[in-house]
């Protein structure tokens, strides 16, 4: 069986397209990313929490990538970065506060006490 052009020609796209995003998430070890996103999950026992850190992390990656080698990015820009950032830890406190609304919080407490702490934790795991 003849080989697809077509195949080969979008195996090459993929590997330039690669090479060009990886280069703005890691200095040298083409892993490097995914072990910084690692170390980080590690802090945090709660999926949610970890899914939150993870999207972070690959932003912080990235950002330490272009900032400490002064590199041009090949995709969106290292402001768009810090702009996901934003957004990621907003989102992340907004889940938190949609899930504090689920707690019964008595009327004027601005403050999560251990008890509405480990009650928030234990509806999170069941989720």
């Amino acid at each position: 069986m003849a080989p697809s052009k077509e195949f080969e020609k979008l195996c090459l796209e993929f590997i330039e397209l690669h090479r060009k995003k990886n280069a703005d998430y890691t200095q040298h070890n083409p892993f490097e990313n995914f072990e910084k996103v690692a170390q980080l999950q590690q802090w945090f026992e709660n999926p949610m929490d970890k899914a939150f850190v993870g999207l972070m992390a690959v932003k912080l990656a990235r950002l330490a990538a272009l900032l400490n080698t002064g590199k041009t990015p090949n995709n969106e820009s290292v402001g768009d970065s810090f702009v996901d950032l934003c957004v990621y830890a907003i989102l992340w406190a907004a889940y938190y506060r949609s899930m504090i609304q689920t707690v019964d919080i008595p009327e004027g407490t601005y403050a999560i006490t251990p008890d509405i702490l480990q009650d928030l934790k234990r509806r999170m795991m069941e989720e």
